[in-house]
């Protein structure tokens, strides 16, 4: 067999290689994506964000034009943000999580994403928790279902776990045949104007926000009768901030 009829024999085994690599490969694709969907019950563009974030991690970046974010901001006395470090389209410089309190034990609000989960957990538990005295965490409050938002939970459980920390409870607003309630965790239901004491004279008042999905939740910091801030989706966050002191 001449050398030009073995480059075309080895091309053409190469072709139909490199043709059955793509279907298996899309195959794949089109199974998690379907079972991602029907898990999260979630829109096919949030999942499909959520799917490529997952393959593609290092090509994730906040969309050109936005101003810089800090990774961390004091916005009061008793209230921080904490960036989750995970940019995207759908996320923009990231989502915003945040430490409530002025105890040694806070509550967190959102915990970002699984992807970049231990990024996060780093910052959080050895960059933030010595700078706002914070030894522990007694709740986690989920403002809604999107994987970016409580996607960090059990990664956060496992971590208090591992370091001797107590447990703090799971709570996230439960709607009878939502779209996006979870199995993941175990978490107790957020009832509109509930009450959650983040120490003696802090306290975060539930309000049930629907719109930007059908279990939204906004929190309202109340410190001694006095309006402080309030704080909702990390990604269309209105704050309102007082100086109130102590």
């Amino acid at each position: 067999m001449s050398v030009e009829k073995q480059l075309w024999v080895y091309g053409k085994l190469l072709r139909s290689y490199m043709y059955g690599l793509m279907v298996v490969v899309l195959q794949a694709f089109m199974q998690q994506s379907s079972a991602a969907m029907a898990k999260a019950k979630d829109s096919p563009a949030s999942t499909l964000h959520g799917f490529l974030a997952r393959c593609f991690p290092n090509s994730r970046k906040a969309p050109k034009g936005l101003p810089q974010v800090d990774p961390m901001e004091k916005i009061s006395e008793r209230a921080c943000r904490v960036l989750a470090f995970n940019p995207g389209p759908h996320t923009l410089q990231g989502t915003n999580t945040y430490l409530i309190g002025a105890g040694a034990s806070k509550i967190l609000i959102d915990t970002g994403e699984e992807l970049t989960s231990q990024t996060y957990l780093a910052f959080l538990f050895d960059a933030v928790f010595p700078l706002t005295k914070t030894e522990s965490l007694s709740a986690i409050l989920l403002t809604h279902g999107h994987f970016d938002h409580l996607g960090g939970v059990q990664t956060i459980l496992k971590e208090c776990k591992r370091r001797g920390l107590p447990k703090p409870a799971v709570y996230k607003h439960k709607v009878a045949n939502g779209k996006y309630e979870t199995d993941e965790f175990a978490y107790s239901n957020i009832s509109d104007g509930q009450v959650f004491q983040a120490d003696e004279k802090s306290t975060l008042r539930a309000v049930f926000s629907p719109g930007h999905t059908d279990d939204h939740m906004a929190f309202i910091l109340e410190v001694s009768t006095l309006f402080d801030c309030c704080v909702s989706d990390g990604l269309s966050l209105t704050l309102s901030c007082l100086s109130v002191g102590g």
